[in-house]
């Protein structure tokens, strides 16, 4: 199924321009419910409203969830744009071929899979890339991988693919969403960074179809089709028609997009992006970004995280044990525990935490000397401290940029068997962005969770669970994507801890802070290579 649209993209210089969603009249609703869509309980023949402003759009969207699923059923429309889709289903063992044929024949330069290769119990698709230095040859095409670099709910892929009649070769990049659960719908914010990614990667030919395909080519394919069609839309017009782009998806192929949970998604993506663009940056751009400009971005960040639809992003926060959080670093997946330091009540809780959920790494947002409760669990060098049914034996401690304490956890049950763990803290107190200008014991907390190993979940504590944490995570992410990508966002960045939990970077200062850690960084790593030259 192919997409077109005869109107032409223009760029949108301005964030705050007013994007509206349109929908059908009543003179629309017969013929809508005469098609062919798949599932006819999600249409209503009800009244539908006309324009919304997008900086409406969350109060629309929370006052038809509040009358539950009937009030929101009705909303579909659609429109297109100039580009060019192929909806496809993801290829099996007997389609390889085919598939690769179809990808040579309508000189395709980019690929979108929305599916993993198994989910649950069930095969969805048949590995259809190589493994590296393991070239695959596929009816007319031999195809092998170039470069893959993953990241936390995306893997892109660079393959050559040459044909071995025509003695040709291309490049095509595959994007491969790794984080659409089985039987729901994506994270927006994830969604729209996924989007974002193959976006600034895409051909700029607007001739050449992108494809992208699921499992069945239909329900996940249809909303990210909508999703990328309507964006341009927008960003051209000012207005995008969900129903209506919807509408002739289906016309062409039945079930495009199959849900209305599906459905919703894509509002609540346009929602995101016309609210808070992404916009990334380089190292320059961060270099020289002006203090006026933060702040302007931290006052859309908290406008956008103060009206945020909780029933739909609060269920994305990962609860532990009491006052435990779990997120993850936005490019390579690593996983992180949040939490703030246990009393002397809570130290067999902690050590339970780090034990249960094999955690070998600890980073203490502070000098151990100045938290007193840290002493009830953590011995001094070649010392031991019981916390029944635990016992803590501190191996060493060294020091660099950073204060490392190696200890090993044994359970009472299982005394032959310990666990590990490297407890980190700074050298001095991190203190706050207005008092003092000094980010380079945060960096260095920062420098040593980049450069450990271990594939295990990082906790992370501070005093509230929360100030220093986010602080920490934030400028993680932000350094780890400025090296891998050379850009990075740091209002997006901020915004995927947020939805998590809402208290990481509150304040401005804590923001601020986030920003002058991520200068210095570039700044000492400039002036490193300079010096090396």
């Amino acid at each position: 199924m192919v997409v077109k649209s005869n109107s032409k993209d223009l760029e949108m210089n301005d964030s705050n321009d007013s994007v509206k969603l349109v929908q059908p009249t009543d003179s629309n609703k017969e013929e809508w419910n005469e098609n062919p869509f798949g599932d006819n309980d999600i249409y209503m023949n009800e009244q539908f409203t006309p324009n919304i402003p997008v900086d409406q759009l969350d109060s629309f969207i929370a006052e038809k969830r509040s009358k539950g699923n009937e009030g929101f059923k009705k909303e579909y429309a659609g429109h297109n744009r100039q580009k060019e889709y192929i909806a496809a289903q993801g290829p099996k063992a007997n389609t390889l071929a085919d598939f690769w044929r179809m990808i040579w024949q309508e000189n395709v330069a980019t690929i979108v899979m929305l599916t993993n290769l198994k989910e649950g119990e069930k095969f969805k698709c048949t590995q259809y890339w190589p493994e590296r230095n393991k070239p695959l040859s596929a009816g007319p095409v031999m195809v092998k991988l170039i470069e893959e670099k993953e990241f936390a709910f995306y893997i892109e892929r660079k393959m050559s693919v040459s044909n071995k009649q025509l003695k040709k070769t291309r490049v095509i990049y595959q994007h491969h969403y790794t984080a659409w659960p089985d039987h729901g719908t994506p994270e927006s914010l994830c969604l729209l960074t996924f989007h974002n990614h193959v976006i600034s990667k895409t051909n700029n030919n607007t001739n050449v179809p992108t494809v992208v395909h699921c499992s069945a080519g239909v329900g996940r394919t249809g909303t990210y089709i909508a999703l990328d069609a309507l964006y341009h839309m927008g960003k051209q017009t000012g207005t995008v028609n969900v129903v209506e782009f919807v509408k002739k998806m289906r016309g062409n192929r039945v079930s495009m997009v199959q849900t209305f949970e599906q459905y919703t998604t894509i509002y609540l993506a346009l929602n995101n992006i016309f609210k808070a663009p992404i916009k990334m940056d380089n190292s320059t751009d961060v270099f020289f970004k002006a203090e006026k400009a933060i702040q302007a971005s931290f006052k859309c960040s908290t406008s956008i995280h103060g009206s945020r639809l909780q029933d739909c992003e609060a269920k994305l926060s990962k609860k532990l044990r009491g006052h435990y959080f779990a997120t993850y670093s936005l490019t390579n997946g690593r996983r992180f525990i949040v939490t703030k330091y246990p009393t002397p009540d809570g130290a067999v809780d902690f050590l339970r935490l780090l034990d249960d959920h094999e955690s070998d790494t600890v980073i203490c947002m502070d000098p151990v000397q100045d938290i007193d409760s840290i002493r009830s669990w953590l011995p001094d060098a070649s010392s031991s401290t019981v916390v029944t049914p635990f016992t803590v034996h501190c191996q060493s401690k060294s020091k660099t940029d950073v204060t490392c304490h190696l200890i090993d956890i044994v359970q009472e049950k299982n005394e032959d068997e310990s666990h590990s763990v490297v407890v980190v803290e700074p050298r001095a107190k991190i203190g706050p962005i207005e008092t003092s200008q000094d980010t380079s014991h945060l960096r260095s907390l920062v420098s040593a969770a980049l450069l450990s190993e271990t594939e295990n979940p990082i906790t992370v504590v501070c005093s509230d669970g929360a100030s220093l944490c986010g602080v920490f995570l934030a400028v993680h992410n932000a350094i780890q994507q400025l090296d891998i990508d050379g850009w990075v966002d740091v209002f997006t960045t901020v915004r995927h801890l947020q939805v998590r939990r809402p208290e990481f970077c509150a304040n401005f200062n804590e923001y601020q802070m986030v920003f002058k850690a991520l200068y210095d960084h570039i700044q000492s790593t400039t002036e490193t290579i300079y010096s090396n030259q």
